[in-house]
């Protein structure tokens, strides 16, 4: 569009001065040069007219470090070939640009595929697919978008935790903590009367004979806890910038963890705080595993409310049949005191603690540490660089008095 603007700043300056002059030369030169830009723009114009192009995006769902795969076709429904023609998806996905530079002859087509690898969690849309077009003088450039947009949902990254293992929440002796089944499981409590829409395999026949009526057997689940995973997203406790900050390595410190219980068939919630508050009951299977993921795709660490006003909001959620995993780069002691409430209710609760440190931020994690050991808190501290698959080492028993001295001898050799 500058060739544009010079050409028409050129042929308002040569027709002011063929009027003052009256020199015909110049009145011809007006004439070409008026002829030159219709010439010109009506050839790019025809070069996008009966222009056709769909995009066909195979991947919905991926995670971070995977790819996500589309192909794109264009087809040229005119007699006229086309040439240059600029073709690009438009993306909100940072970094990433999927386009190529194709000519086509008169009625004829040309696809590609394209693979983008996803670095980055979040929720993105591709499309439009636009295509522009240029004139060989450059003055004169034209640009159409067709098609319709595509969701991708990235999920963050999720990794083997060998070393995690989460403190059992306490299960009554004698009556185990069991829910109702409305599918078959190997525990039957009891008998109620058919109802339409139950199926043939769970009458039970004995009861049936006996009684004259047709009864069928309920069933409970296997005794188990909650596992709620509780991400601090306040937007005062994160440290780092992207790829290697807290936000990012809680999400995938979630993710893994969530996975991790889920594949043991344990009933697991989500707590988080961020621009979006996401709140998923405890529930278990695949499906409770995506809409974790999910979740964890769409957080954004922007929340106002701190840790210790997440689980005062959130702790009416938590029973003794709850095990609690907390993930946090914060140094504020203040919600060492909403874990000390929640111990006294005989709520287990386990911390993943960010090292701000090492992260970029300021204050010391000794405090906050001293306070969880103080409490008998299980614990693990994640810092910056380090293999998740390692850094997660989290033991059934709480951290006692070497655990803390081993953590200061680590501060001091992190200092200069």
């Amino acid at each position: 569009m500058k060739g544009s603007k010079a050409a028409l700043v050129i042929l308002v300056l040569t027709g002011v001065f063929a009027l003052a002059t009256g020199f015909p030369l110049l009145t011809r030169f007006i004439y070409v040069l008026i002829f030159g830009l219709a010439l010109t723009y009506a050839w790019t114009w025809l070069n996008l007219r009966r222009l056709e192009i769909s995009a066909d995006r195979r991947t919905a769902r991926t995670q971070v470090g995977r790819r996500a795969e589309e192909s794109i076709t264009v087809r040229n429904h005119s007699i006229l070939g086309k040439t240059y023609l600029e073709v690009q998806d438009k993306t909100t996905m940072p970094g990433h640009y999927a386009g190529a530079v194709v000519s086509l002859g008169a009625k004829t087509e040309r696809s590609w595929d394209m693979e983008m690898e996803c670095q980055r969690r979040g929720v993105f849309t591709l499309g439009p697919v636009t295509v522009a077009t240029g004139d060989p003088f450059g003055l004169f450039r034209l640009e159409r978008s067709m098609g319709g947009t595509h969701t991708l949902v990235v999920y963050p990254a999720t990794v083997d935790l060998p070393y995690f293992s989460l403190p059992p929440s306490d299960l009554p002796g004698g009556a185990a903590f069991y829910r109702r089944s409305l599918s078959v499981t190997p525990n039957a409590y009891g008998v109620r009367e058919y109802t339409p829409g139950d199926t043939y395999n769970r009458i039970h026949w004995p009861t049936t004979a006996r009684l004259g009526r047709l009864m069928v057997k309920e069933f409970e689940t296997e005794p188990s806890s909650d596992v709620w995973i509780v991400v601090d997203a306040h937007a005062a406790a994160q440290v780092g910038v992207w790829p290697d900050n807290s936000e990012e390595y809680a999400c995938t410190a979630a993710a893994s963890i969530a996975r991790k219980y889920l594949e043991n068939n344990y009933t697991v919630g989500l707590l988080a705080y961020g621009a979006e508050a996401h709140v998923l009951r405890a529930s278990r299977g695949d499906a409770q595993l995506i809409r974790i993921l999910e979740a964890l795709a769409s957080l954004r660490a922007k929340g106002t409310l701190s840790l210790a006003d997440v689980l005062a909001a959130g702790g009416h959620r938590f029973s003794r049949h709850t095990t609690v995993v907390l993930i946090t780069p914060s140094m504020d002691e203040s919600w060492l005191a909403a874990v000390r409430f929640l111990v006294r209710r005989k709520v287990k609760v386990a911390v993943v603690l960010l090292d701000a440190a090492t992260f970029g931020g300021s204050g010391n994690a000794l405090p906050v540490v001293g306070g969880l050991t103080a409490l008998s808190v299980p614990m693990c501290v994640m810092k910056k660089g380090e293999s998740l698959s390692t850094a997660l080492r989290l033991d059934m028993a709480p951290p006692s008095g070497p655990v803390l001295r081993q953590y200061q001898l680590l501060h001091r050799e992190r200092r200069p």
